[in-house]
């Protein structure tokens, strides 16, 4: 057919050659489906079918000078036979070396992860070096007690009291110690502050690094409390490590201390081993009733710093009296927030690691 058809060519001129080769191209596309049909007839009746290629249709190329136009079809490419030994050792070769890219791709994102793991708990712990959180809102305070006016009544009396009865005792142990060269107004007014709790406590410390405030043995007897506070009874805080941590104690350590190795105003340590890994840490309880107690205490001591002291404060300190109790409260506040030191040791740590005198 294609043969018949370029002779008709070769006679014909004009518009009748180009209908020729348009007609000798879709001549060949019929034989290249023909040669297609005879392939899957060939493997449906059960003999073996070459290595599947894809059949390309033919190019006619057309001359660039006047004259018979020569057809010419790609030669046929001969039957690819089935994969050798070779080629499927350099296909196998060819899969490794895809799955070690893989792996090495997936190890360099574990790594980035890793990194990037690393930046952000760095950057969060950048942004919360010495972070403080504010806990001490006069107003808060005010409510919070004003809220239980019983018990509020009921401490501000107590408290009263306690006062009353030392400042009437005053001159005559002043006296007695003026005779005897004893010191016993000093021991009766920590007394008095021991008796009271946390708050009054702490406020015992402060004033005995103040000495514009008290005298001298006075000072000396308050700086007892700053090392030397009775302890709370070692069961209660026994039966507060097991609520808080809704264990009994012999199952979250191997071995506890019966009594604590130190005592503070708002607290006392004990020294313990874990269990199982053998540890050995401290173990820091709060006073039983601490907060609630220094909630009323605060509203106490404010009310009176600004009826009471307000005239004395700013002739002598120059400032309101309240301005005191506020500073004083944001920082008794503060020590009763055991997480916030928690953050202040770790931010210690982190200073310090690459200090070996530490």
């Amino acid at each position: 057919s294609l043969t018949a058809l370029l002779a008709l060519r070769a006679r014909a001129s004009g518009r009748e050659r180009a209908r020729i080769v348009m007609a000798a191209v879709a001549a060949s596309r019929v034989c290249v489906v023909h040669q297609s049909r005879t392939q899957r007839m060939t493997t449906a009746r059960g003999r073996r079918a070459p290595f599947p290629r894809p059949f390309p249709p033919p190019r006619v190329r057309v001359g660039v000078t006047r004259g018979a136009i020569a057809p010419s079809t790609t030669a046929a490419e001969p039957e690819s036979e089935p994969p050798t030994r070779d080629a499927s050792t350099a296909v196998a070769t060819t899969a490794t070396a895809a799955l070690v890219r893989t792996a090495k791709i997936k190890l360099k994102l574990k790594s980035k992860q890793e990194k990037e793991a690393e930046r952000k708990e760095k950057l969060e712990m950048d942004l919360d070096f010495c972070r403080m959180n504010k806990r001490y809102d006069p107003e808060v305070i005010q409510r919070e007690a004003m809220a239980r006016p019983v018990a509020l009544v009921r401490r501000g009396a107590t408290v009263l009291y306690k006062f009353w009865t030392l400042y009437s005792r005053r001159q005559a142990l002043q006296a007695q110690d003026a005779r005897d060269g004893g010191n016993g107004y000093a021991t009766a007014f920590k007394t008095t502050l021991t008796s009271l709790g946390p708050l009054f406590v702490k406020l015992g410390q402060n004033l005995a690094n103040r000495p514009d405030l008290v005298d001298e043995g006075l000072m000396e007897e308050l700086t007892q409390l700053q090392d030397r506070v009775p302890p709370f009874p070692t069961y209660l805080a026994m039966q507060m490590i097991e609520e808080d941590a809704g264990r009994t104690v012999g199952e979250i350590y191997e071995s506890i201390s019966p009594e604590p190795v130190a005592a503070a105003s708002i607290g006392q340590v004990y020294k313990a081993t874990l269990r199982g890994g053998g540890e050995t840490v401290a173990v820091k309880i709060l006073r039983p009733g601490t907060r609630p107690q220094v909630v009323l205490d605060l509203f106490i001591l404010r009310a009176a710093a600004e009826r009471l002291f307000d005239d004395f404060a700013r002739k002598n300190l120059g400032c309101p009296a309240t301005l005191l109790v506020d500073e004083f409260a944001e920082k008794l506040l503060e020590e009763l927030d055991f997480q916030q030191e928690a953050l202040n040791l770790r931010d210690f740590k982190r200073n310090f690691s690459d200090d070996p005198s530490v």
